[in-house]
């Protein structure tokens, strides 16, 4: 049968499905960070195994795929982190980020936690609508992270 006929059979007599309940989702544990995009960084070969275990251990990332100078690691909810082997001529640090990730954690605690593991934190920006926590890594590279006020509690 194709699904025209099937869905004929399953609306004859005038039967209508009943709608489907709302149903509120489960509280889901919230991971560390929460962004839109996929994003890419590089890395020489000596750094980039210890920069995928910094961001399991610090940012909540789950190790999605790994191969030989390449890792993708993973949130809740995305984004992707790629990570990628690059030779050290072509790696270029110190770059502001291009993203910004949302976090449901205090920004101060968070800051404290990330320095602690060796981030270098740059600034704390209260915006008015959310705070913002600008640090870099310990492998060089940017971040931005953004608590929306008044939309959870702390």
């Amino acid at each position: 049968m194709q699904d025209r006929e099937i869905e004929a059979l399953y609306l004859e007599g005038g039967y209508k499905p009943a709608p489907m309940p709302h149903v509120e989702p489960a509280e889901e544990p919230i991971p560390v960070l929460e962004g839109l995009d996929d994003i890419r960084m590089v890395f020489t070969k000596d750094t980039i195994d210890a920069a995928a275990d910094w961001y399991t251990r610090n940012l909540g990332f789950n190790i999605l795929m790994q191969e030989e100078g390449f890792y993708m690691l993973t949130l809740y909810n995305s984004p992707n982190l790629i990570l990628e082997c690059v030779k050290a001529r072509e790696l270029e640090s110190g770059q502001e980020a291009s993203f910004i990730f949302k976090t449901n954690r205090d920004i101060v605690e968070l800051s404290s936690t990330l320095s602690a593991a060796g981030a270098r934190i740059e600034q704390i920006r209260d915006e008015g609508f959310a705070w913002f926590l600008d640090f870099m890594d310990p492998y060089g590279q940017a971040w931005i992270i953004m608590r929306e006020k008044g939309s959870h509690l702390s």
